[in-house]
This record gives structure tokens, sequence and C-alpha cells, in this order.
């Protein structure tokens, strides 16, 4: 759905008069879309603005009376700042009651980069279940921003299990998108996802502050955890040690490669490092192995019962590795 503002908000060098007192003039983005503005009223909400408008910076009110007050704010998108300043200006009939996904986040960006995102919490439920079901990276960001512990959760669930990597080593979304891009960077929490290292197996990875980067040592630590097993098998299969004889071991790797490789783990990976695929994908090949007894009597020794009985369990143990967000307030 558009954005609910009248027509004159998007025509660019259309000046918008948003207070009577006409003290400040806002030209955004790169067309420069005019906003007329009172300074005080952006000054009592935002501790950002004020410093910018009354702290001696180039944007602070000019000394000559005669010239009028003009601040460049290129960088600002028009349409979210819009509904900012709307808000601040107690103009809340022309506040959208419902947005985008990718309209919610740019006006967050904007909330964030000025410290205003508190304005929003009237509206922050509604625009929230608007999006829910968006499924986009985006939503994980969102859910930050405004307090929504439960969506934030489901989001990096499905990001950590969902997402592939690329010959680059690069995190791509299920819908082809790069997590690492700019896009989706704007508004990051320097502490999104907890701690600076993650165990992958006995070793701790180093994880900078970037969502992305957090999402894919995630992602690894499972990957790792359910190929453990794995490994394992092969390496005692490998050394004939089967429970039977040297005839059992042979014959059970080799049709576990072959199966292996059947279900596309050719050449089966032997940690988490060397599957590019998702987890979901490990978990779904995985569940199509299956190997062959020489001796009939042998099959109760099959290990794969147990092989994912221990995926299972990583599966569902993989919240604990989630953070328990600390901020609820939707």
């Amino acid at each position: 759905m558009a954005l609910s503002v009248p027509s004159q908000a998007t025509s660019i060098n259309t000046t918008i008069c948003l207070d009577a007192s006409e003290d400040l003039r806002l030209q955004v983005g790169p067309a420069q879309q005019n906003y007329v503005v009172c300074s005080k009223t952006m000054e009592r909400a935002s501790i950002v603005w004020k410093k910018m408008l009354s702290g001696g910076f180039k944007e602070s009110r000019p000394t000559n009376t005669d010239t009028g007050w003009v601040v460049d704010l290129p960088e600002d998108h028009p349409e979210p700042l819009l509904i900012v300043l709307n808000i601040i200006h107690s103009r809340f009939a022309l506040v959208p009651k419902k947005l985008t996904m990718r309209e919610l986040y740019n006006t967050l960006v904007l909330t964030e980069k000025y410290d205003v995102t508190e304005i929003t919490r009237p509206w922050a439920r509604q625009w929230m279940n608007h999006v829910r079901q968006a499924k986009s990276p985006l939503q994980m960001w969102v859910a930050w921003a405004l307090g929504d512990a439960t969506t934030f959760v489901v989001t990096v669930d499905m990001l950590v299990m969902r997402c592939t990597v690329d010959a680059d080593g690069r995190l791509v979304t299920p819908k082809g998108w790069y997590l690492d891009h700019a896009r989706f960077e704007a508004l990051r929490p320097d502490d999104i996802l907890g701690s600076t290292t993650i165990d992958c197996n006995r070793v701790l990875v180093p994880v900078t502050n970037t969502g992305a980067d957090r999402i894919a040592a995630l992602r690894l630590r499972f990957l790792t955890d359910i190929i453990a097993p794995l490994d394992l098998l092969i390496s005692l299969l490998k050394k004939a040690e089967s429970g039977c004889c040297s005839l059992c071991a042979m014959t059970m790797l080799g049709s576990l490669i072959i199966s292996a490789a059947k279900s596309g783990l050719d050449p089966i990976p032997r940690s988490g490092s060397e599957f590019l695929g998702s987890v979901r994908e490990l978990v779904e090949k995985l569940d199509g192995l299956n190997v062959t007894f020489p001796h009939e009597s042998r099959k109760t020794a099959d290990p794969l019962p147990t092989l994912r009985s221990l995926t299972q369990e990583t599966i569902k143990i993989k919240s604990r590795l989630f953070p328990a967000p600390t901020w609820t307030t939707l």
C-alpha cells in the first residue's frame, strides 16, 4: 500500500509547510524536497537536531537575519522524513496507518539516525502487524528497532536456517539478496545478536557487529554441529569400526558415500564451512541417506537413526543460541 500522505508530499520542489512559524526550511534528498518547519519543535524532539541546529554547526541559524534559514539534508529520503516531521509537529492525521516493509524500514532508519524512534510508539504495533508476514531480511532490523522480540527471533531463525553462501563467501537470502548489502546495514544495532564470538565445535569464531556476519556465524555453528556426527561416523567406518567386521564397514561406507552423492553431497562436507547450501537443505539431504548391510542380521546396527536424532536435537535447541532480547515494547 502506498504512503497515506497528501499528494504534494511526493511532488518534488513543492514546498510543504508544517508549521506557521516558518523559521526553518529543510531541503531533503538529492532533489531537494522543501519542508518548512519549526526549529524549536525539532530541537525539542531530538537531541541530535538540537545539537545540529543550535550547536554552532553549519546547519545552525545564520547570524545574518536577512538570510533565510535553510538546512540541506541530501542523504535523507523525503517521504519517510515527512512521516517523522508530521509526528513531531502533531499532524497526526497525516501519519499513515500502514507502511510497506521498505517504507517502514526507511522511516526507522531516520528515527534511529535522529534518536527519535520513541515517537513512533503509537503507530508501531499497527505498522508491525501490517508487515509481519513479509518474510524479508529487513524484518530483523525493523523488529529490533520497534521492540518486537517475537518477530525478531522468528526472522533470525528463518535467515539462519535458509540463507546460503555464494562462491565469494557472501550470505544470500532465499530471495537472492546479499545480506551484507548496504541496504540492510543502515539500521543496525551495534550489539544485535549478542556476543563477539560464537563457538563452532569448540573453536571461537570472531564476529563483527554487523547483522549479516552474526547470521553467518550462527549458520556456520549449526552446520558444524550437524555435520560433526556424520564426519565421526565416516571416520569410524574408514577404520573398519562398525561393530561387526571389515566387510560391514566397507559396505556401509561405500553405500553411504553413494547415497550422499545421490543426495547432492559429493563430496561429503567435513565441516560447516565446506557446505554452501542452507541449514535446512543440509538437513533434508541427510534425511535421504541410507546404508547397505552385507549381513541381514546386522541391520539393527544402522547408525543413521541416531544421526538423524542428533540432527533434530541440534535443530531443537538452536533457539538457545539466539540471544533473548532485553527490550520488548510490542
